[in-house]
């Protein structure tokens, strides 16, 4: 069966690279950053996905995937081929995605206010949106630790919920949620299992 794979991170979390390491030899990549001069990428890339889940080749979508509104669309392709959707959610904080794109040159550097736009934007994604499998993906310098996601998400809202008083930056200003709180940069999503101040592993 081949299958739909959305990655889910603010720019620079490190999804391009995820990319390479484990699906380029296996999955189509399909992202709207090779579509700039295009001005309808959202329906170009809904049918490059289409295309190739018809022909039974499977995917990976490397954008931001920001919102639950944002998969939706993504998912309801992948339901229309009986494919098989995956998630994975990358952890980087906003100040690390921030400076790795710093140390980016040309085409693969972003505006700074994109990761800001996209910290503002995030929604941390459930199995109840249409995931088969939700996976958590903690990347740092070209090495990537995988856990399953669906940890205990009332002790990482604690987390965040600590975390989100601190939160006073450039980012997001008072985030609106422990998620929010978590991607702008000083802790984990809910259920993520680990805590920025204690440094727990996944």
């Amino acid at each position: 069966m081949a299958e739909l794979v959305i990655l889910i991170g603010l720019p620079g979390a490190g999804k391009s690279s995820f990319y390479r390491d484990r699906f380029a030899a296996t999955h189509v990549h399909v992202s709207k950053d090779l579509m700039r001069n295009r001005r309808n990428r959202q329906t170009r890339q809904l049918a490059l996905i289409d295309e190739a889940l018809t022909t039974g080749r499977s995917v990976v979508v490397d954008n931001v995937n920001a919102t639950a509104a944002d998969r939706a669309a993504l998912i309801n392709v992948a339901r229309r081929r009986d494919a098989a959707v995956v998630g994975y959610v990358f952890t980087t904080s906003a100040p690390e995605c921030s400076h790795r794109n710093r140390n980016r040159a040309g085409r693969e550097r972003v505006p700074e206010v994109a990761i800001r736009a996209a910290a503002k934007r995030f929604e941390w994604p459930t199995a109840a949106e249409g995931f088969d499998r939700l996976e958590r993906v903690r990347a740092d310098a070209g090495h990537f630790e995988i856990a399953p996601h669906g940890g205990n998400r009332e002790e990482g809202a604690a987390c965040g919920t600590k975390l989100r008083a601190r939160l006073r930056g450039p980012f997001l200003g008072a985030a609106k949620s422990p998620g929010q709180a978590a991607i702008a940069g000083i802790g984990p999503p809910p259920g993520a299992g680990f805590c920025h101040d204690s440094a727990k592993a996944l």
